[in-house]
């Protein structure tokens, strides 16, 4: 199952957007403003760009802390 995790993620995401995409049309909320033509390839646009700045920037966010952490001297492993 762990090979195929990204695929599995992937796949879970789709499902629930497309559920989700049909529930949207079938009982909105509120009335519309805009065309869902218009909104959701912004909304899909801003969700591709979250990811691949999580993915990008989190995990050197977290190295660089790290690294300046065990120049400083700060930590558990450093104490130890």
């Amino acid at each position: 199952m762990t090979d195929y995790e990204g695929l599995l993620r992937l796949g879970i995401f789709a499902g629930v957007l497309l559920v989700m995409m049909g529930l949207e049309s079938l009982w909105p909320r509120r009335t519309r403003r805009c065309d869902r033509l218009l909104r959701w390839p912004a909304n899909f646009t801003i969700a591709m760009l979250d990811t691949v700045l999580l993915r990008l920037l989190f995990p050197a966010a977290a190295v660089g802390f790290a690294a300046v952490m065990a120049e400083r001297g700060i930590g558990l492993f450093n104490q130890v």
